[in-house]
């Protein structure tokens, strides 16, 4: 287990709620330190930030939707009898202009407050959650891949030592570069160029010799349910699935080589990411060209984990 985390309560049930740039996550589980029991979970791709790049806001009808989604994820929740309901934004609402607005519709209109974690916030909760119920020992570095900002944190023996955000995720990437379907060359080129630009500082004091590599988010779990050939996603056998070098990139020439339409039809990739999966993968291929390493570990567990863990810690010391 990461060292810090408190151990003051045995069990409680969390709901914990994650909206992203791209998804609404939804994960209701019994935590008991080092272990976890799912009760529920969930997926939605609502894209909250659509058009956020061009615009700088959260759009009135992904609002609606966003108001909706909670409603139905406030209702689930209680009828499983959450001890706590807990809902945070990453990226899209750090960067949103009318985020404030937003949050005070869906406080309104459903009841539930979200809070906006900070980058250091979303790195810091991040590896502790990839990190739940794993051997830390060692250097690890983890990668959470976002629709709008990756977090690249590295610690050692579970505790986190350096940590760097960038503005770059599947989405935003996808709404910058790849204008035409599917991406030409240059389009993915210069999209590939702006991800290394963005890499070199941010991983430069991150330490990256001898260390193991973490992915997590939604980019990294269904790149590893689309190499497992999976109809109906398994976080069992996702969680911890090793995924080489070579078959990222023979995923992304594959997804390169047809529109979003047909990617589609890919066992393992949701609709909702055929437009977005090239640009996160290329996301997780650069990095593993600007460490060296030879393959990433696919983590299940992430930001909706570790968040529920502070949230057993803020309990126990009620």
């Amino acid at each position: 287990m990461p060292s810090g985390l408190s151990e003051a309560l045995d069990m409680a049930r969390i709901a914990v709620i994650d909206i992203g740039t791209q998804s609404v996550l939804y994960l209701l589980a019994d935590f008991s330190p080092p272990a976890h029991e799912s009760i529920d979970r969930d997926a939605a791709g609502i894209r909250l930030g659509l058009g956020l790049a061009e615009t700088g806001k959260i759009a009135a009808d992904r609002t609606k939707a966003l108001v909706d989604r909670l409603r139905a994820l406030r209702t689930r929740a209680e009828s499983r009898r959450a001890d706590r309901i807990v809902a945070f934004g990453t990226h899209v609402f750090r960067a949103a202009q009318n985020r404030d607005a937003v949050i005070r519709t869906v406080a309104e209109k459903t009841g539930i407050r979200i809070q906006v974690l900070s980058e250091r916030e979303e790195a810091e909760w991040s590896f502790r959650g990839i990190l739940y119920g794993r051997d830390a020992s060692g250097r690890i570095i983890t990668a959470d891949i976002g629709g709008g900002s990756t977090e690249w944190i590295a610690g050692t023996d579970g505790t986190m030592e350096a940590h760097a955000s960038i503005p770059a995720g599947a989405v935003t990437l996808t709404e910058r570069f790849l204008r035409r379907d599917p991406p030409d060359p240059a389009e993915w080129a210069a999209m590939k160029r702006k991800i290394a630009g963005l890499l070199v500082p941010a991983t430069a004091r991150l330490g990256m010799d001898g260390a193991r590599l973490f992915a997590s988010g939604g980019t990294a779990t269904t790149l590893a349910a689309m190499e497992l050939g999976m109809r109906d996603y398994d976080p069992v056998r996702v969680d911890g699935f090793v995924l080489s070098g070579e078959r990222l990139a023979a995923w992304i020439t594959r997804c390169l080589s047809m529109p979003a339409a047909s990617r589609r039809g890919i066992p393992g990739l949701e609709p909702g990411r055929a437009d977005i999966i090239p640009a996160g993968a290329a996301v997780l291929q650069s990095l593993l060209e600007r460490t060296d390493l030879k393959e990433v570990t696919i983590s299940d567990r992430g930001l909706r984990h570790g968040i529920a863990l502070r949230e057993m810690r803020r309990m126990g010391s009620a």
